[in-house]
This record gives C-alpha cells, structure tokens and sequence, in this order.
C-alpha cells in the first residue's frame, strides 16, 4: 500500500486541507513537521479512520469533527487515495452528526457513510465499486491489504507513544500482537480443539468400558451362576467364558430340539385318529337327521303339495282371462263415473249462471258513480300547488326565526373573542422578550463553553500531560546521569589502575632488554644505542627470554585494555554530557509548560468569571478543568431545558392566538350568512302571503289531498274487482259449458265400450273345457291372484320335488358311508390328543424359551467382541492423541506450546533481520537482540527481547536501555518486522512506513545513522517521519509543513 492523495474535510484542526503524496516520489523519505498540537498525528488518524474506521491513539470516532466547522457544514470527510499491487483505489469515509440542538450539536456520532472504489490510473474514473457500508468497506480494505488495523498500526503506521510498545511489552502483549500479525490464532484453535477432542475420547473410553461391564451384568441374558463367574473373572478371559457359556447353551438347545421332533410325531398320531373318529361320528349323526328331516319334510308335506297342484290350475285358468275380465270392469267403472260428473257440471251451470248475473249487475251500478269520482280527481292539481305554498310559508317562517336567534348568538361570540385575542397577544409578547433573553444567555455560555473546551483540551490538558512526560522524562533522566556518574568513576578508576599497571609492566620490560642488550655487547664492537666500542659499566647478568615475552604480551593487552577504557570513559563523559544537556532541555521545557499552563489558565478563568461557574481554584489541574466543564454544561442544560419550555409556551399562545382569529373569522362569515339567510325568508314570506292571501295551513291542505286521493283509488279497485269477476264468471260458465258436451260424448261410447267386453268375456266362459262358467267365481279366483301368488306356487311345488330327491340321495350315500362301522369312541380318542398336544406344545414353549435365550447370548458376546475391539482401537487412539495434546500443550520435554513455538520462530526471523541490518548499524555494532528464557523450561518463555551489549559483554534487559536506546531498538524490530512480514509467503505488500516522534532522544551520530537507514529503506518505499529535531528538519528535503492558521486551524503546505 502507498499512499497517493489524503483530503481532510472538517477533520482534527483542519477545515479542508489535501496532502499530494506523488510530490514526495523522487526522493521517497520526507518529513512532517509542525507545532505541537497542530495536528500532525491526526493525518495518521485520518488513513486510519479512511481504511479502517479506527484511530491511532484512544481518541474516539465521535470525537474527529473539526472544532473550527460551522454547524451549517454537515460533512465531516475523509478521502484517501492510495496505490497497491499496481492499481489505484479511493476509500472514503463520512462522519454522522448529532442532529439535536444544544452543546452537543454538530458532534461527530460515528461513521454515517463508507465506501471503496477502483479507479482508473490516469484519469481517476471510477471502474468498479468494491464495497459501501461502513463494516463492508473495512472487511475489503483488511482483503485488499491483507493487514487488519491492529497489524496496520505495528507494520505501517508506529503511532506516537506506541513506537516502543512491541520492545517492552510483556509476554502476553508480544503474543497477542504477533499472533495478530502472522496469524497463528489457527495453532492456538488447534491446540483447543486438540484438547477437546483429548478429552472426548477418554470420556468415550470410559463409556465403553462401563458398556462391556453393563453386558456382563446383563440379568436379563446370563443366570446368577454366570454372572457370578464373570465377576471371579477378569480381562479377555471373560470373553472366552461368555463363550463357553454360549455354547453349552446351543448343545441344550439342540438336545431339546430332537425331543419336539418325536412330541411333535406323537401328537400328529393321535390327532389323526381322534379326526378319523370324529368323522365317523358325523356320518351316524347326519345319517339319523336326514332320515328324520325326510319324514318331517317329505312325507308330512305329500296331501299340502297335491293341494297346491289343484290350486296352480286353478290359477293359471283365471290368470288367461284376467285381462278381459279387467277390461269389462273397468269399462262399468268408467261409464259410472262419467254419470256422476255430468250430473255434478249440471249444479256447477246453474251456480255459475246465477253469479254471472250478480257481477253484471255489480258492475252496471258502478260505471254510474265514475263520472262525480273523476271530476274530484281533478281537481287535485289545484290543491297540491296550495299544499306547497304553505309548506314553503311554514318554512320560511322557522328559518327566519332560526336565523334570528343565530345572529344574537354570533353578536355575543365575537364581543367574547376579540377580549381573548387582546389578551393573548399581550401574553405572547412577554413570552417572546423572555424568550430571546434565553437565546442570548445560551448563544453567550455556548461560545464561553467552546472557548474553554479548546482551552482545556487542547492546551491545559495537553500541557499538563507533556509536563507529566517531562517530569517522567526528568527523573529518568536524573537516575540515568546518577548511575552514568557511577559507572565513569568506575570505568576511570579501571582506567587509572591500567595505566598504572601498564606503567609498571613497562619498566620491568625495559630492565630486560636492556639485560639482554648488555649481555650481547663485545669489546670492540661498536654499541647498537650509543656507538661506542668500549663497554665499561657492562654488568653480566642472565637474561629470562620467556619472561620477556610474557611481558611483551601483557604489555600489548594492557595497552588494548587501556584504549578500550579510554573509550568507555569518553563515550560515558559524552553520554553524561548529553543527559545533562538533555535534563536542561527539558527543565526548560517544564518551565515553560508551566508558563503556558499558568497562562492559559488565567484565560480560563477570565472566559468562565461571565458565568456562574462556582468558585475556581488556585491551581489548574484535569479534576478542575472538567469540574468547570461539568458546571458550564449544566448551567447551559439548565438554560436550555428553561428554553425548551418557553418555547412550548410560546406554541401553546401562538396557537391559541391563531385558534381566536380563526374563529373570528369563522363567526363574521357566519353572522353575514345568517343575515343573508333572514333577509331572503322574509322576502320569500311577503311573497307567499300576496300570492295566497286566504292560505290555509299545510295540514289542511294535505288532508284533503289525502281524502280525495283514496276516493278515487278505491272506487277505481272496486270496479276494476268488479269487471275482473264478471269477466271470470263467464269464462267460467262457457268453460262448465263445454266440458258438460264434451264428457256426454265421452259417456256414450264407454257404454257401448262396457258393452263389447262382457260379450267377449261370457263366450270365454261358455265352452265346457272351462273350469267354471260362473263371472263371479273367476272373479274370486282373479283376486287370488295377487303378490305373484302363481310364480310361488309354483316355485313351492318345484323345491318340493327337489328336496324330496335330494334327501332321497343324501340318505344312500349316509348308509353306504356307516356300511360295516361301529360308532367310535370319541372321549377316549380326545383324551389321548390332548395329551399329546400338551406334551408338545410344554417342550416347544422351553425350545422358545431357550432360543431366544440363546439368540440375547450370541448377541451378547458378539456385542463383548465387538465392544472390546471398539474399546482396544479407541484406547490405542487415545494413548496417541494424549501424547499429542502433552506436547502441543507445552506439557512435553521443552515445556513449549504449539502456538509460542511458532511465535517464537517468527520473532527469531524478525531479531535475526534486525541483527543483521539495522541495530548493529544504529548502534555502532555494540548491541544485539536476543531472546531471553528459550531453554528456561517454562512454557510461556522464549518471547522476551534482551540486548546483548558488546562493549561490556552483558545481557541487558529492554527496559534498562536510555531513551535513545529504546528508539534505535524499536526503530530496528519495527523495520524488521514489516521486511518479515512483506517477505513471508502470504505477506502484505509493504511499500510505506510512517513514523511519528521518537528522535529527538538522539545523538547526533545515531540520528545520522537512523536517517541513513531510513533513506535506504526509502529506495523501495515510502517513509514518512514526523519530528521536531532541528537536524532531521536540515538534512531532510522534503516535508510537509503543517501550520497554525490565526483562528487555531491548521494548513498544510508541501515542500520539495
């Protein structure tokens, strides 16, 4: 990721500022530089904010709105260009406003807005929008940069304060944020599941073993005997006893089986016979009962069946002449009834002549009365325009009377609302005046409550916090020129103790040479120091050449001893120089922390003597700064509640102001229209009473339109009834009439009909083949022959025959069946059955009984085998997978868990690249990284970082270093870590570092070496320094230089 454009809209101190990161690319190390306060950190929190939605610091969201934005200005924006793998992407985020009014107004509330775009490089078209909403568009940024904010903050971004945080954090924070980093929550999830699938499969074996002891305790499948071995018996020989069990169990069963097999022959046998007797039995029995039945059905029943064949004769005779005698009565019955009905129209006639006669006389004297009846109808017309002119009268009259009691009522309502309306509007303007004092008093304690939360937060607060880190700074600084001042007088004591014995050692050297000098001296030969040939003073003594070399030697390492402690001398003198210069810097800075506390203070406490904040303190501290901030809001809370309810009285008379003149309104319009209306009845009623000047009430009128009315209408049903009937009776007598001519014909040839049938009927009867010659005879024979009494006759003479064959055959073949038997004996043949039966069916429910015995113990043990497998495989499993989760618990020889292993490989990588590039650089190679506690056997060790000091061969921990130390040491693991983290195979593309603060606790050599480091590094990358070191502002070109505006807003401007 490198950042190309950042646009900071209403954000931290900026109003609308944009940072053009393509200006710093020819040479890619630049610095930000500014004031303190003026917001150079919050360009961190703003690509924080953009990508991640985050801060760099503890500040949060709610709290990045710009103080110097106008509460007309909605937007709070961040938009943040930058490139990755070759490609150019724009993230934006929009912060929400408080919409309610108050102190609160126009804070921020959290991200309303978010989103990622791919753009075009050249042009910077939108191509493809990659997410919106706020948690969609941070999950993309984390998948597009493979880094979450956490990681982006220790890789990319080192925030103030936090620099040093990874060099001297515990254990569990160094675990935390490289497990953050390289991911390895994966191992950790697999040592947790590895533990829960450890702890399953022990509670799994249990269960199994507690089956197999349930399966030989089984009541219900092994006898007490058994049950009893088993507990005598213990491990596989258990199984092998089941099985014998078993076994004896199927030799039992097959033993028992043969014994069914011969019960089951037995009782076949003997249900034979006692079937064969049974048999015979029922021959004998059916033999005696159907001779009986043929006594009773046949024999009996011979006279009835000649009865019946007589009676058949008889039946079929009368049946043959049944129609022609039907025919005959038939026709008598008709001529009969037509002589009643002609005698019956003959009375109808003479009844319907008479009424005929009546109607027309009834409707004769009607026609007479119609003409005086229609000549009232007309005159109807009349009437009913006399009706409606006194309906009108009537109506005019209540109108003008309704109208008349209105407008006295509008008169007094109108007197009534224009009081209340002068009323209102005296209470409304008293209510305004009160309420603009209100406006005043806030809009004045608003202005002094920003005034003071500027002053607070921005100054006294801060300044308090910097005078804390200079007190800290102080005292750290003074413990460090204490224990400087130990360790120089130390080292010059070591010093002066070297050269003295140096001194020392080079005498007793120079009284050897010259020993060896004097005993190779010749007379004659000319000395190699002075010259001469004579050699007068030459003492002979023996000279130790192996002492001589030894001297030589010490003297050598003394000498190197002596240049070492020269050195550490002057590096403590230069040391202690630059504490002490360091311990003024800050005592100054103190000062003047203290100044501008003072001073802001003063202007504090003349912002907040306007109001009624309660009494100030002497001295400003954070307790007092928020306690006056607690009694400005809540004096402002209670101004503003105060304003709330004004307000709502102000609504209540407003609306109540314009409820009277609506109203006002209302009843005017409503006075003119009742006067209208009053007007007009009276002019309607002068009307009326000249048209009609003797009119008579309505009623009247009404009731005599209603009389005349019913007249008429009944006189007009009355003749229409009339007509009506007399044309009914005479339909009537023409149709009586008519049906008397038609049905004399009809009579006459029924009789002639009647006639015909009796002749045919008597030569039936005559011939002498007939069984009777009498009519009424073959008339009672014709009644017999109801309900098909021939087809039952018949049908009795025809079962008859075929019983009496029947039984006939059946009584042959009974006594050819019993021919040469005796009847058995039945008693005797059932007895022995049912023995055989029981016998059988005893040994038979045993075999069952012991079948499905035998079948729960073949389940049984192959249930043991297979258990005991299942338990054996289970058990080897989790003997395995115990030793497992021992060692990936840290349980093992080492004493180290799966996850620390590999953080501790990863933090190796990372102090092996800073060995090897950075901190021997930055220290001028007198310090490397190790790791502490590696073979200390504690399961959580091996992530402690320790210096290993080359100068005085000592292994110091992190939290012993000076502050410069501590910053060329973090500066060196947090360089390594992004170069471990961009070169592992899933590693994020690193192309950017940012670095805020932390070089002032330089020399002037190691801030030259760090810049040297910082500017290789940018040959690849990005590297962006905030700093307010003079030399780091000299020796690099390009910066971004924010700048204090006169309203305390900041600027930005880029120099290249």
């Amino acid at each position: 990721m490198k950042p190309v454009k950042l646009e900071m809209i209403n954000f931290g101190p900026y109003r609308h500022e944009t940072i053009d990161f393509t200006k710093f690319e020819e040479g890619s190390l630049f610095l930000i530089s500014g004031r303190t306060g003026s917001g150079k950190s919050s360009i961190f929190d703003a690509m924080l904010y953009a990508l991640y939605n985050v801060t760099s610091g503890d500040r949060e969201i709610g709290e990045l709105r710009s103080t110097f934005a106008a509460l007309k200005d909605a937007r709070t924006q961040v938009i943040f260009q930058f490139e990755h793998q070759d490609k150019l992407y724009r993230v934006q985020r929009t912060l929400e406003l408080m919409p309610k009014k108050g102190i609160d107004r126009g804070k921020g509330i959290g991200t309303k807005e978010a989103s990622l775009v791919l753009l075009e490089q050249t042009d910077g078209r939108e191509l493809v929008h990659l997410a919106s909403q706020n948690i969609k568009t941070t999950k993309a940024v984390e998948d597009l940069l493979q880094l979450s904010a956490e990681q982006f903050k220790q890789i990319i971004l080192l925030p103030q304060y936090q620099f040093s945080q990874f060099l001297k954090s515990g254990v569990e924070a160094k675990r935390e944020i490289l497990r953050q980093i390289f991911g390895t929550q994966i191992f950790r999830d697999f040592e947790e599941k590895l533990a829960e699938r450890n702890k399953s499969l022990t509670a799994e074996q249990q269960a199994l073993n507690l089956e197999l002891e349930k399966q030989f305790q089984n009541e219900s499948v092994w006898t007490q005997t058994e049950i009893e071995a088993f507990a005598e018996t213990d491990g596989q020989r258990r199984r092998q006893l089941a099985e014998d069990f078993l076994k004896n169990h199927q030799a039992e069963q097959s033993s028992l089986t043969l014994q069914v097999k011969e019960a089951e022959e037995l009782k076949n046998k003997a249900f034979k016979d006692w079937t064969e007797g049974q048999k015979t039995a029922e021959l004998f029995a059916d033999l005696k009962e159907k001779e009986a039945q043929y006594a009773r059905d046949i024999q009996a029943q011979e006279e009835q069946q000649q009865k019946n064949r007589q009676l058949l004769e008889r039946l079929e005779f009368a049946n043959h002449l049944k129609d022609a005698h039907s025919k005959m009565i038939a026709a008598n019955r008709r001529t009969a009834e037509l002589e009643r009905s002609i005698a019956k129209l003959k009375e109808e006639i003479s009844t319907a002549a008479a009424n005929y006669d009546s109607c027309r006389t009834a409707v004769s004297s009607l026609k007479q009365k119609e003409p005086h009846q229609e000549k009232e109808y007309q005159a109807l017309p009349e009437i009913r325009q006399q009706l409606e002119a006194a309906k009108q009268l009537q109506d005019y009259q209540q109108k003008r009377k309704s109208s008349a009691k209105n407008i006295d009522t509008l008169k007094e309502k109108g007197g009534r609302l224009k009081q209340e309306e002068k009323k209102n509007k005296q209470e409304l303007e008293a209510a305004n005046r009160q309420q603009n004092a209100l406006t005043e008093r806030i809009a004045g304690l608003s202005g002094v409550i920003r005034q003071a939360e500027e002053l607070i937060k921005y100054h006294l607060d801060k300044s308090i916090e910097d005078q804390t880190r200079f007190l800290k700074e102080k005292d750290s600084l003074e413990e460090k020129l204490s224990r400087t001042r130990r360790d120089l007088a130390a080292a010059e004591a070591e010093l002066s103790r070297l050269q003295q014995e140096s001194r020392g050692k080079k005498k007793d050297q120079l009284k050897l040479m010259i020993g060896k000098l004097q005993a190779e001296l010749t007379q004659g030969e000319a000395c190699p120091v002075c010259g001469s040939l004579e050699h007068p003073n030459t003492q002979i003594a023996e000279t130790d050449e192996e002492n001589l070399k030894l001297l030589f030697k010490d003297i050598e390492n003394l000498e190197q001893q002596i240049k070492a402690a020269e050195q550490r001398v002057q590096e403590l003198n230069n040391l202690l120089a630059a504490d002490d210069s360091r311990k003024k810097d800050v005592l100054k800075e103190l000062k003047k922390i203290a100044e501008a506390v003072a001073a802001a203070y003063q202007d504090l406490q003349n912002t907040v003597s306007q109001t009624a904040a309660g009494d100030l303190k002497e001295n400003y501290s954070k307790a007092v700064g928020q306690a006056i901030l607690a009694d400005l809001r809540a004096s402002h809370e209670e101004l503003e509640n105060r304003q709330k309810l004004q307000e709502q009285t102000i609504e209540k008379l407003e609306a109540a102001l314009d409820n009277n003149q609506t109203e006002q309104q209302t009843s005017l319009k409503n006075l003119s229209v009742e006067t209208d209306r009053l007007e007009q009845a009276e002019g309607k009623i002068l009307e009326l009473q000249e048209s009609y000047p003797d009119l008579k009430s309505a009623a009247y009128y009404q009731k005599l339109e209603d009389t005349i009315k019913e007249a008429y209408q009944t006189f007009k049903e009355s003749l229409t009834k009339a007509e009506t009937a007399l044309h009914q009776s005479e339909t009537a007598l023409s149709k009586l009439k008519g049906q008397l001519t038609s049905e004399s014909e009809t009579l006459t040839a029924q009789q002639k009909e009647g006639t015909d049938a009796e002749r045919e009927l008597d030569e039936a009867l005559l011939p002498d083949t007939a069984l009777t010659h009498d009519r009424q005879q073959l008339a009672d024979w014709i009644a017999e022959l109801g309900h098909n009494r021939i087809s039952v006759t018949a049908n009795q003479i025809s079962r008859f025959e075929e019983q009496k064959r029947s039984l006939s055959q059946e009584i042959a073949e009974l006594q050819e069946g019993v021919k040469d038997k005796a009847y058995p004996e039945l008693d005797s043949l059932e007895k022995k059955k049912e023995e055989a039966e029981q016998n059988h069916l005893s040994l038979v429910e045993k075999q069952g009984r012991l079948s499905r015995q035998l079948q729960m113990i073949a389940e049984t043990v192959q249930a043991i085998a297979d258990k005991q497998k299942e338990a054996e495989k289970n058990r080897q499993a989790a003997q395995e997978l115990a030793y497992l989760n021992k060692l990936v618990q840290g349980q093992g020889e080492s004493h180290v868990r799966l996850e620390t292993y590999v953080i501790q490989a990863h933090l190796e990588r990372i102090l092996d690249y800073a060995n090897n590039h950075y901190i021997g650089l930055l220290s001028s190679q007198q310090f490397e990284f190790l790791i502490s506690d590696r073979t200390a056997g504690k399961a959580q060790s091996g992530l402690n970082i320790n210096i290993y000091d080359k100068t005085n061969n000592k292994e110091l921990p992190a939290s012993s270093l000076s502050g410069g130390e501590t910053f060329i040491a973090s500066l060196a693991i947090a360089l390594s870590m992004s170069e471990v983290v961009q070169n592992a195979s899933n590693g994020a593309l690193i192309e950017t570092l940012f670095i805020d603060e932390g070089f002032g606790s330089l020399d002037e050599e190691t801030l030259d070496k760090a810049v040297a480091v910082l500017e290789s590094i940018g040959e690849n990358r990005m590297v962006g320094v905030i700093s307010h070191v003079k030399e780091m502002k000299e020796t690099i070109e390009q910066q971004l230089l924010i700048e204090k505006r006169i309203d305390g807003s900041s600027a930005i401007k880029h120099r290249t």
